[in-house]
């Protein structure tokens, strides 16, 4: 690793570390395999720009350890950047990060922004809604709440009976 870092051979050590994480055998504990597939991915984000290399080892690393927030941000973040295509994932990521923490603003966010141009206005305004009653929409989730909020609920049309209630 220092020979590779020294050299600044960053394509030299994405190989030497996937060489390793093939040879590692099945007793290693899964603490040490996130390292090693957590420091794969820094190098491919952050010395080789390359998004899909780090997309692949931050999912391994998340896979076998779940719970750090950081990563899951990262993932998020990096989902984003990839385009229309994982737009999905990116959504899961930020949901994912919301189950850890409800009031993270910046998830809520990025959940609007992605819902609005994946076309999926019931969502868009869903998230919406949320920040609104939690007090921390912009002006424009503010706007898009009220404009499709019904005012008073709709009055019954009929009881329900028996039918419908084993339909």
């Amino acid at each position: 690793k220092e020979l590779y870092t020294k050299q600044q051979n960053w394509k030299g050590l994405v190989k030497a570390y996937r060489l390793m994480l093939q040879r590692l055998p099945e007793t290693t504990p899964k603490s040490e395999q996130v390292i090693l597939w957590q420091e794969l991915g820094g190098i491919c984000q952050e010395k080789l720009k390359d998004a899909r290399g780090a997309i692949v080892a931050f999912e391994v690393a998340a896979k076998l350890d779940p719970t750090d927030e950081a990563r899951q941000e990262n993932l998020a973040m990096l989902y984003t950047a990839a385009g229309p295509d994982a737009y999905e994932k990116a959504v899961l990521a930020n949901q994912r990060l919301l189950q850890h923490n409800p009031l993270r603003l910046e998830a809520y966010a990025e959940l609007r922004r992605l819902y609005g141009e994946m076309k999926r206005p019931d969502a868009e305004w869903c998230v919406a809604a949320v920040l609104s009653v939690l007090r921390m929409a912009s002006d424009d989730e503010q706007a898009l709440y009220k404009r499709w909020r019904v005012a008073k609920p709709r009055r019954v049309a009929r009881k329900l009976g028996d039918d419908l209630w084993s339909a």
